[in-house]
């Protein structure tokens, strides 16, 4: 009988070791899955911002240039049909 008691505490032992390891490497795993996807997710909104700030430079200076433009009409005092007519220059 006490051989039977040693196994069966050796067998226990063993199983609560197994799934303390089974614990231990699902825990990992979400940690690694969590991780990946905040990375993911914070990559994609700097991808995001970085667009934004391109197309909202891009209409500034869209902007810049049609008022460069509109200073010039203004400075020389062409008509505006003038300068849309290619002929005149």
């Amino acid at each position: 009988m006490e051989s039977a008691s040693i196994k069966n505490k050796r067998l226990f032992i063993i199983l609560i070791i197994i799934i303390i390891i089974i614990i231990i490497i699902i825990i990992i795993i979400i940690i690694v899955v969590v991780v990946v996807v905040v990375v993911v997710i914070v990559i994609i909104i700097i991808i995001i911002i970085i667009i934004i700030i391109i197309i909202i430079i891009i209409i500034i200076i869209i902007i810049i240039i049609l008022l460069i433009l509109l200073l010039l009409i203004i400075i020389i005092g062409l008509p505006v049909h003038d300068l849309l007519n290619l002929n005149c220059l």
